[in-house]
């Protein structure tokens, strides 16, 4: 019976991590409890701030790799982490689910160093459709104990989303922005 129980959350595991055809799309899936998240208005377009999201991820080449494509609604991709306070070099699997110009979800599919590495952006127009509200969740946890490592992960997790949710805003905002 233990065995058995053993094998069932496996399975279970393995079809959330891994996707299947008919696996829960982006936006219904909760971010993890005790996410780091912020928002920010971005004077631009949902589909340019889309954009400029995934442009800012295919411009880090030299940390991260794409493993693999799912159409143009998923990738998994791998990213190298270097230097990371506590833990070093680190090298985190992960998998990007899109729904074009409204979510962009990932969630960890395997990792040494990392028991989890999950997170969401939304991006919404503003009420007066001039604007985009732009959101990012995001949720780390060590598979490494050190003590405080969930005070100073959330610390660094949530120093990154504020980063990530700047840089999307001056890419987007510049008077000479190009996103393709």
């Amino acid at each position: 019976m233990i065995r058995l129980n053993k094998v069932v959350s496996i399975a279970v595991a393995g079809y959330f991590l891994l996707g299947s055809p008919g696996s829960v799309q982006a936006e219904e899936r909760e971010p993890a409890k005790g996410s780091s998240f912020s928002q920010i208005v971005v004077n631009a377009k949902p589909e340019d701030v889309y954009k400029a999201i995934i442009k800012l991820r295919d411009e880090s080449k030299d940390s991260v790799k794409e493993l693999s494509r799912e159409g143009q609604h998923a990738c998994v991709l791998e990213e190298t982490f270097d230097n990371l306070p506590i833990i070093g070099d680190a090298k985190c699997v992960y998998k990007e689910v899109y729904v074009p110009y409204r979510t962009i979800e990932y969630y960890m599919v395997r990792s040494e160093k990392f028991r989890a590495f999950e997170g969401r952006w939304q991006i919404a127009p503003s009420a007066t459709g001039e604007a985009t509200n732009l959101s990012l969740s995001s949720y780390v946890d060590l598979a490494i104990p050190v003590p405080f490592a969930k005070q100073l992960t959330k610390l660094q997790t949530m120093k990154g989303v504020k980063k990530r949710l700047k840089d999307v805003k001056t890419i987007c905002e510049s008077p000479n922005h190009s996103v393709k």
